[in-house]
């Protein structure tokens, strides 16, 4: 019981110190943002403004390795508003905490484990998160869409039917900030459609796009053809929660498959650890344990794909 106090009491700090630290980071990243502009403010000598330091803030990341361009991509398309500074952060303090956690619950084996998890589950949870950022734009557009037709039957240009429209947060937002940038720079609105088009490659964008720039270029009736692409986007978004509350429950299953064992063995670790010793202490029982995890992460992956929506 002894080692279970203990286990209890570095779950209990560890969760203590992980809830303080995006504060701390994010404290640190808004006191760097202004040290950043306050070392950029021109003078009348002739010092680089903001303006600038902005344009020349693009560099590092053209110089960065692969791994940090993969890392900055995953967060961009899980939209996790995080440096990658931070991120690294993070996912050292998952490992320091696997480890520790491993090392109380089951000695060298379990820290090597402990350290295993915290390596491997930031990257799983970037992996699931993937699609995020096009999930998050999807279901943004219909309304934008909508707000963008009411501004058109106000008798506005597409450009400013998008301005008054925008979104005040989330990638949507962002992109189409890009988008009106685009267009003050000089170029048409067609052509900074498609760019959107090109960087968000969505069916959904494609047909968004499609919509207003045809109305654009065209001109006659704008504010149909936009509401009919905003009731198109809403039907097909409707179908898909039915289909995806349909497949809940297999891919529920799944995960209840996949974490029982799991919770099993950390429980009887926790009450009695002579119980389980025989799993890292002999090499038939590593040999099981091996086998055991392996066929249950096979068996999540399985259940995951069958119940996969397209």
């Amino acid at each position: 019981m002894t080692g279970a106090f203990g286990y209890a009491a570095a779950i209990l700090i560890a969760a203590l110190a992980l809830r303080r630290l995006p504060v701390e980071l994010s404290r640190w990243r808004l006191q760097r943002r202004s040290r950043l502009l306050a070392g950029g403010r021109g003078d009348a000598e002739g010092t680089p403004g903001p303006r600038a330091d902005r344009k020349r803030r693009p560099a590092p990341s053209r110089s960065a390795g692969p791994l940090r361009r993969r890392l900055r991509r995953a967060l961009h398309d899980a939209a996790v508003d995080c440096g990658d500074s931070q991120a690294v952060t993070v996912w050292a303090t998952a490992v320091a905490v696997g480890c520790v956690g491993g090392m109380l619950l089951a000695a060298t084996p379990g820290a090597v484990i402990g350290a295993g998890a915290g390596l491997v589950g930031p990257a799983a949870a970037l992996w699931a998160a993937r699609r995020r950022r096009a999930r998050l734009v999807v279901e943004a557009l219909p309304d934008f869409l909508e707000r963008v037709a009411r501004s058109l039957r106000a008798g506005v240009s597409t450009v400013a039917a998008l301005e008054e429209a925008l979104p005040a947060t989330g990638p949507l937002s962002e992109d189409l900030r890009r988008v009106l940038a685009d267009v003050l720079a000089g170029s048409t609105l067609a052509a900074a459609l498609d760019r959107w088009c090109s960087r968000c490659a969505l069916p959904e964008v494609n047909l968004a796009s499609a919509a207003l720039a045809i109305g654009a270029s065209t001109g006659g009736r704008r504010a149909p053809a936009v509401d009919g692409v905003a009731a198109t986007l809403r039907g097909t978004r409707a179908t898909r929660r039915e289909v995806a509350s349909l497949a809940q429950q297999g891919r529920m299953s799944g995960l209840l498959v996949a974490l029982l064992p799991v919770c099993f063995l950390g429980l009887s670790a926790m009450i009695d650890r002579d119980s389980v010793s025989a799993l890292y202490g002999t090499p038939l029982g590593f040999v099981c344990l091996l086998a055991g995890g392996t066929l249950n992460v096979v068996a999540f992956v399985w259940m995951h794909r069958i119940t996969r929506l397209p």
